[in-house]
């Protein structure tokens, strides 16, 4: 559950291409920006602005979708579907330009959120004008004006404050009322050119209104520097395929976010890179296939995994249940050496009854029924053990065999859900 804040923001899928134009290769959106670190895929995103964790995406196709005829703009629009999940629970939204407006504010106030935000191209219905020419000369300066809704009570109020240049913002919540000072240290060079600089602490005076919207507003941006600049999953593992991309990307917010909780949980002083090492290794190195997880879908009471979640002969864990290919252990023999990179191969049972009596003898594989291979009395003997075609060479022969031989093997299917070990990884994070 999120704190009583939220901040909407983008990401971005790095992604430069193949060279020569990006739409050749499906690239749903490719958007390039100077003030932005990296190209690519842009991701539109809701985060807990107390811990940092993304909560919610949004992949951007183009420029002009969702554009309809409700007198809203693109921001606004976008602005209440990433908040959408939580209407009604008075949380506060902080959003940057794309997204502030007047209309946002009235949007995500029908919605029951309240909103913050810093206006800048979206001014419609805002007095930019008037507060642009007010005389404010100092930073932490601010002044503002506050509309009142029909019954003479203050709803939404517009105001400048000033920084090292000005910031015109939108709020329907908080006030003006002096709140704690931002804090920044800066090198400043001193009247002695000779001398180096040195390091000075500068304090601006902030309304309490700003200290929720800068205490807000940087989780995204957090977040996005942890994974480029910390995991670096996008720049470690290459891919020509963008949706392969897009998925890495996913991958390593999760991975950041299951950071922030474990570190706001435990307070731990573990680095990243220790974190992000240990989880790996948890994951590579893990018992989840020898120990599954399974929860009961109907009547079944029993206090142990069922004996199909194991083999038949060695009684070792099994890394899939029910029937499945497993490919075979044996190694191929060239004139009595072994040889260690080619697996043994056998005429493939479907194949063979098919084309029985002809010259042709089917195929050759190296998979075998997991069922038959439990059962096989000699694990050694490849003529008591049933080779089959897999599916991935566009061949049935596993399915036609299935339903031969095994059809009795999916009943309890009905009863057991399997899961998998992409379900385990997305608990974990």
């Amino acid at each position: 559950m999120p704190g009583m804040t939220l901040c909407i923001d983008e990401s971005f899928s790095r992604w430069y291409g193949l060279g020569g134009h990006w739409i050749n290769i499906g690239l749903p959106h490719y958007v390039q920006m100077d003030r932005k670190p990296e190209a690519g895929c842009e991701v539109q995103n809701t985060a807990d602005g107390e811990s940092g964790v993304i909560l919610r995406l949004k992949l951007v196709k183009t420029e002009l979708e969702a554009r309809e005829d409700d007198g809203l703009t693109l921001g606004t629009r976008v602005a209440k579907y990433l908040v959408e999940q939580w209407a009604r629970t008075d949380r506060i939204v902080c959003g940057k330009s794309f997204f502030a407006s007047v209309a946002t504010a009235k949007e995500l106030k029908s919605m029951g959120l309240r909103f913050i935000g810093v206006v800048k191209n979206a001014s419609s219905h805002y007095p930019m004008t008037w507060l642009s020419s007010l005389e404010l000369s100092n930073r932490g300066d601010h002044k503002g004006l506050v509309h009142l809704d029909t019954d003479g009570n203050p709803d939404m109020m517009a105001f400048v404050w000033v920084d090292r240049e000005r910031r015109y913002f939108i709020s329907n919540c908080s006030s003006l009322v002096e709140g704690d000072p931002h804090v920044r240290n800066r090198w400043r060079q001193g009247d002695d050119m000779e001398a180096g600089p040195r390091r000075e602490e500068l304090t601006v005076p902030a309304p309490k209104v700003c200290n929720i919207y800068y205490d807000t507003c940087a989780a995204i941006d957090q977040n996005n520097r942890h994974r480029q600049d910390n995991l670096q999953i996008e720049r470690k593992i290459e891919t020509k395929n963008w949706a392969t991309r897009v998925g890495t990307t996913i991958l390593g917010m999760c991975i950041v976010d299951a950071w922030l909780v474990y570190k706001g949980a435990t307070g731990t002083s573990e680095t990243q890179s220790e974190f992000y090492s240990w989880l790996a290794e948890e994951l590579i190195d893990n018992s989840y296939d020898k120990d599954p997880i399974w929860r009961s879908t109907g009547s079944v009471t029993e206090a142990s995994p069922p004996q199909h979640l194991f083999d038949s002969r060695t009684g070792a864990g099994r890394s899939a249940i029910q029937a499945h290919l497993t490919p075979t252990k044996r190694k191929r023999k060239v004139k009595g050496v072994i040889m260690q990179n080619q697996f043994y191969q056998s005429q493939c049972v479907v194949c063979a009854s098919k084309f029985k009596g002809q010259k042709r003898k089917g195929f050759k594989s190296s998979f075998l029924c997991s069922i038959c291979n439990d059962e096989s009395l000699d694990s050694t003997a490849a003529e008591s053990k049933v080779w089959l075609c897999h599916s991935k060479y566009g061949r049935n022969c596993f399915a036609e065999h299935m339903a031969a031989c095994h059809s009795s093997q999916y009943s309890l299917a009905s009863t057991l859900v399997h899961v998998s070990n992409f379900e385990v990884f997305s608990l974990l994070l």
